[in-house]
């Protein structure tokens, strides 16, 4: 009887140990699966605590990131899908990196735009601390997204990043068949406007991230930011770095702008949220650089306003291409209006743009 009791245990404890590895086998499947859509830290609630996959979610403060590649609609358009793809996964696979060093989670793409949360599932006390380092390094590495485009012959390309920290709805939101770790709430809202308010290799942070994160970072100007539901505008701060423990910086952006000899034609549309404005707005650009121009009008345009443009060359001939930019909060040069910001240049207009600045350099403009 003994023997047999032996045996029965042996048994038992070999078939214990073939369940625990097939349990094991099937939980790294999940994580090589899922974890490509969600986070570690989801996936590990998901899988270990008790009615991890249950709807349902609760309310706390998250810092909210929220980044999207400025002109990336029309560069889209006049590329090849799968150039277009080349590029999209490239910059993806190096921001997803960054976050998840960061112990950002992602809660979606959404197309080229990215939005993560700090401070779900697990808080910490440096949520807006990290999401503030981790939008510097997702700034400097597209040094690197745009070193890999060069080398495959495909467009460089700027990001802009918004973060936002309030008050939110997380949790486990759909239905019984198909559910997400998602995030609901005012705050989402708040940190996409603030995002379409910032300009290529930007990154601007609302006042209560600002404050949230303390001591060490590092911001230039700030500007007032409008958004439904609220009275009074939001003020947002221009993240330039963080000190200890990250010591991240951004590089100075140049705003120099090289006087033209002649003015440069041009036509412009102003645009409201996504619809291009009917009325053609005749002007000039009487100063240059590769990213941005001074621009003579009859019309003062407000700052931050998205423009789409039309260049004409110096024989009189429109240059193929919709020039997009930003009006930037900048004092413009004599004889300007205002200073725009190029957000996205067709190939015909970068290159008139290289040319023309190539013929002023060689003429002794300095």
């Amino acid at each position: 009887a003994r023997v047999q009791s032996q045996l029965a245990l042996k048994r038992a404890q070999d078939q214990v140990k073939r369940l625990n590895a097939g349990l094991a086998r099937r939980n790294d499947l999940i994580k090589a699966t899922f974890g490509r859509y969600l986070s570690d830290e989801v996936v590990d609630q998901i899988l270990e605590a008790p009615g991890g996959a249950r709807l349902g979610g609760d309310k706390r403060t998250v810092t909210i990131l929220m980044s999207d590649l400025r002109g990336f609609s029309a560069l889209s358009e006049r590329l090849p899908p799968e150039q277009v793809v080349r590029i999209i996964n490239n910059y993806l696979a190096t921001m997803t990196e960054v976050i998840k060093k960061h112990k950002g989670t992602i809660d979606e793409f959404i197309g080229d735009a990215i939005l993560a949360i700090f401070g779900a599932p697990v808080g910490r006390e440096d949520d807006a601390k990290r999401a503030t380092a981790c939008a510097v390094e997702m700034q400097l590495a597209m040094h690197s997204v745009n070193e890999y485009n060069r080398k495959n012959d495909l467009p460089e390309i700027e990001m802009g990043i918004a973060l936002h920290t309030g008050e939110v709805i997380v949790g486990n939101i759909g239905s019984e068949q198909r559910a997400k770790y998602g995030v609901v709430g005012t705050a989402v809202n708040l940190t996409s406007r603030i995002e379409t308010y910032t300009i290529g290799g930007q990154i601007l942070i609302s006042d209560p991230t600002y404050k949230a994160a303390g001591a060490g970072v590092i911001v230039g100007g700030q500007m007032a930011v409008k958004a439904k539901g609220l009275k009074e505008p939001m003020i947002a701060h221009d993240l330039r770095g963080v000190g200890e423990p990250f010591n991240l910086h951004l590089q100075t952006r140049s705003a120099e702008l090289f006087p033209l000899k002649e003015e440069i034609a041009i036509d412009y549309f102003v645009i409201d949220g996504k619809a291009v404005g009917d009325e053609a707005f005749l002007a000039s650009f009487v100063s240059l650089s590769l990213k941005s121009a001074a621009v003579k009008s009859a019309v003062d345009v407000p700052p931050l306003t998205n423009l789409k443009l039309h260049v004409r060359s110096a024989n009189g001939q429109w240059i193929p291409g919709d020039l997009y930019g930003k009006v930037l909060e900048a004092e413009p040069p004599a004889g300007a209006t205002f200073v725009v910001h190029f957000t996205s240049s067709p190939p015909e207009v970068e290159t008139f743009v290289k040319t023309t600045l190539q013929a002023l350099q060689e003429s002794g403009v300095p």
